[in-house]
């Protein structure tokens, strides 16, 4: 259980800084279509934090 727990908060951390990466890039060429693709890692870190909430309560 903890090796999952670290595992999960790895991946939460290295999804969560390719966010502000590609935010960050983004905003810096003026491009608002370069955000779209930033809602992938977003989705995957609200996918792992769910599945992980699930797995507690049980």
């Amino acid at each position: 259980m903890r090796k999952k727990q670290l595992i999960n908060a790895a991946l939460i951390g290295f999804l969560a800084s390719i966010f502000v990466i590609g935010t960050v890039a983004s905003i810096y060429k003026k491009n608002a279509l370069g955000m779209l693709p930033m809602l992938i890692p977003l989705f995957l870190i609200y996918k792992i934090v769910r599945s992980s909430k699930r797995q507690k309560n049980e």
